[in-house]
C-alpha cells in the first residue's frame, strides 16, 4: 500500500512529464501562415540574405511550399522548433521585415519564458555537463533555445540574473579535468606503493 507521501512524489513526476510531454506536443502543432511574398522574390532574397537570414527565408519557402509541421521546418530550416515557433509568430505580427530584423543585441528578458529561465539555471548548476564559460552559454542559448545574442549581452545577462562567473578564456571541459583527477589518483598510488616496497628492501638490507 502506497503512503500519502510516495503518492505525492509519484503524482508530481507524473504530473511533470505530462506537463513537459503536452508542452512539446503544443510546440510541434503546424500554425499555418499565409506568405505574403511571392516564390521568386523568396528566391532571390536567399541568394542575397545573411548567414543569420538564411534559415527564415528557408522556413518561409517550406511553408509556401506546403510544409506546415514545425518539426518538418526545423529539419529543412536547419533551425531549432522552438526557433520555428518563434519566426512564425514574429512574422504573423510583424512581416518579412519584422522577420528579418537584426534583434541579436540588447536585453532578451522579454523572451524567456519561465522555463526557459529554469532550464538555463539548471544547466548552470549542473556538474557534469554545465556551462564553464560565457561563449559555451552563448552557443547553448542558440541551439537550444533559439536565442542568438551577442556575447557581451549573454554575459551580463547571466551575471546581472544568476550571479555567474564563468570563465572568460578557453575552457577545459570538465571530463578532461576528471580524467586529470584519476591520473593523479593512480600516479600517487603507485608512487606510495613504489616507496613501501623501497622501504621494505632497505629494512631487510640493514637486518
Amino acid at each position: 500500500m502506497i503512503d500519502r507521501k510516495n503518492f505525492n512524489y509519484f503524482y508530481t513526476i507524473k504530473t511533470t512529464i505530462w506537463h513537459s510531454y503536452y508542452g512539446m506536443v503544443i510546440m510541434s502543432l503546424p500554425i499555418e501562415l499565409i506568405i505574403k511574398e511571392s516564390a521568386d522574390y523568396l528566391k532571390q532574397l536567399h541568394k542575397k540574405a545573411k548567414r543569420k537570414g538564411v534559415s527564415k527565408i528557408k522556413m518561409l519557402m517550406n511553408i509556401q511550399s506546403g510544409i506546415h509541421h514545425n518539426h518538418l521546418l526545423a529539419i529543412k530550416s536547419g533551425a531549432s522548433v522552438r526557433s520555428i515557433n518563434r519566426w512564425k509568430a514574429t512574422y504573423q505580427s510583424q512581416g518579412l521585415d519584422g522577420l528579418l530584423r537584426d534583434n541579436r543585441g540588447g536585453d532578451f528578458r522579454s523572451q524567456l519564458e519561465t522555463a526557459d529561465k529554469e532550464r538555463i539555471s539548471q544547466k548552470l548548476k549542473d556538474p557534469k555537463n554545465g556551462l564553464r564559460t560565457y561563449k559555451e552559454a552563448q552557443q547553448w542559448l542558440k541551439s537550444e533555445l533559439g536565442i542568438e545574442k551577442q556575447y557581451n549581452t549573454v554575459r551580463m545577462y547571466l551575471k546581472r540574473n544568476f550571479g555567474t562567473k564563468l570563465k572568460v578564456g578557453r575552457k577545459s571541459h570538465i571530463k578532461k579535468d576528471e580524467a586529470a583527477v584519476d591520473t593523479f589518483k593512480k600516479t600517487y598510488q603507485t608512487r606510495q606503493k613504489a616507496l613501501k616496497i623501497r622501504s621494505f628492501v632497505f629494512q631487510a638490507a640493514s637486518v
